[in-house]
């Protein structure tokens, strides 16, 4: 490392490394290494309005700027990837591009105050939020983790209603039952005892297909009739009685239908929420001039 160093002899204050790409090509030929700036950084993001905390590691490049320019952090001069790309080591007979800079720390305590403020501007870590709930999602929780865990939420909320739900037309076919039971009376003998089981399939089968809808799995209900037993052939069926019935169903399978389109508007509901960064949240973890093999002079 002291040979490398004795070929930069006007860097004597920061340290010095040497770039290495990881995919494995080699120094280009003739290799000139021309200097760039290098912070690593640990950047925790958080939010209190969020709940969140997140912390990541990150290096920083740009090229080193000669004294009558200004860096720019914005455009990186090599993305680091791994570590191992900081462990390279100089070619014996490599050149260095000369030019107005100042190696100084004080100088380099400068463009690391600019990196400082270049990320309290720009830098932000992207959540997702369901503002209808005020949640967030979790740091690396990918979309359809996040979605998912909404929607439970969302049964939570709804729940409560599909029970009043439930019971309401419940009771409006067991008021049904006891007028038919009422109306049922004044017919006798075998037709009585055939009417009686006619509508005890009937209500049981009504009542089934509410189970189903309100206690099965949640979504949307198709207006299509719950399935009944066979009609019978003749004129003593109440048809108001069944015109009541249907109107029960219709009315349950609207009401669920309408609960299911205010649960999807509630669990669909996802934004972006961008957390930033305070100054008190930027640590630098090292710092370094490093030096950037390239074919140019």
């Amino acid at each position: 490392m002291d040979s490398q160093r004795s070929a930069v002899t006007d860097v004597r204050q920061i340290p010095q490394m040497w770039y290495r790409p990881s995919s494995g090509s080699g120094l280009p030929a003739k290799s000139v290494y021309r200097p760039a700036a290098l912070v690593e950084c640990r950047l925790s993001f958080r939010s209190i309005r969020a709940g969140f905390q997140y912390s990541d590691e990150r290096y920083y490049t740009a090229w080193y700027p000669t004294k009558q320019v200004t860096i720019d952090w914005s455009s990186p001069a090599v993305e680091i990837k791994k570590a191992e790309e900081l462990g390279g080591i100089a070619s014996s007979d490599a050149a260095y591009q000369s030019g107005s800079y100042d190696f100084s720390s004080a100088y380099f305590d400068e463009i690391q105050e600019e990196l400082i403020e270049h990320l309290v501007r720009t830098a932000r870590y992207g959540i997702l939020r369901n503002a209808n709930f005020g949640v967030y999602s979790e740091p690396k929780e990918s979309r359809e983790s996040f979605m998912a865990r909404i929607g439970d939420m969302g049964i939570e909320k709804v729940e409560p209603e599909l029970k009043r739900l439930l019971g309401k037309f419940e009771l409006a076919i067991e008021q049904l039952r006891e007028a038919q039971a009422r109306r049922g009376r004044k017919l006798e003998g075998d037709k009585a005892e055939e009417m009686f089981a006619y509508w005890r399939d009937l209500f049981a089968a009504s009542e089934k297909g509410l189970a189903d809808m309100f206690i099965g799995k949640f979504r949307m209900v198709l207006q299509n009739p719950v399935p009944r037993p066979a009609a019978m052939a003749t004129d003593d069926v109440d048809q108001d009685l069944l015109d009541e019935l249907d109107r029960v169903e219709r009315d349950a399978k609207d009401a669920l239908n309408s609960l299911y389109t205010d649960y999807m508007q509630m669990v669909q509901q996802c934004d972006t929420f961008e957390v930033g960064l305070q100054r008190e949240n930027i640590h630098v973890v090292r710092r370094a001039l490093l030096w950037v093999p390239s074919n140019n002079s």
